[in-house]
């Protein structure tokens, strides 16, 4: 959130049953997606294709570009474009 809005991130839950996505937990303005289904599996065909349709949706509403990380992977901006 350092070097976007958060009304550009979108966090997509699939059934979270920790609390970790809870909306109290979640910062102002950045948008929270529920997967529905199975809690305990999701076809991994079935997440590729969602996201790659959420993608598209953005990609056509005027975005650049568009990233998908999963929670165990980092993502960091180049400092020469993004300094600080």
């Amino acid at each position: 959130m350092r070097h976007f809005p958060p009304e550009d991130i979108y966090v997509f839950d699939h059934l979270t049953d920790d609390n970790s996505t809870h909306p109290s937990k979640i910062p102002p303005g950045v948008n929270l997606l529920t997967f529905e289904g199975n809690p305990h599996k999701m076809p991994v065909r079935y997440r590729s294709k969602y996201i790659k349709n959420f993608q598209d949706y953005l990609l056509r509403s005027g975005y650049k570009c568009v990233v998908f990380g999963d929670t165990d992977e980092i993502i960091i901006p180049d400092p020469l474009y993004y300094p600080g």
